[in-house]
């Protein structure tokens, strides 16, 4: 697993998504579906935004998580299957 720290800004948090750019190359390719799970194992289905490096459809997991800008979240990505990706608050 690689692990990363994000510090949450104001466009992740008002429209509920995850910049991504700092470790993109780990991240399935432009428009693929993924599934977050969070550090309860609750899964969410999010995608991959088309042409921007950032993970779109987080509504459901921001509302279920709470998080505010500069805060920081922990993203786990595992090598071998990054369609799976692990998103919890530090």
């Amino acid at each position: 697993m690689k692990k990363f720290k994000h510090k949450l800004n104001f466009t992740d948090v008002e429209y509920t998504l995850l910049s991504v750019s700092d470790f993109r190359d780990e991240l399935p390719p432009p428009g693929e579906k993924i599934t977050i799970i969070d550090e309860k194992e609750k899964k969410y289905q999010a995608n991959m935004h088309k042409e921007v490096a950032r993970i779109d459809g987080l509504a459901e997991w921001y509302n279920n998580h709470t998080v505010e800008e500069d805060d920081l979240v922990i993203i786990e990505v595992d090598p071998k299957d990054n369609s799976k990706i692990k998103l919890y608050p530090d």
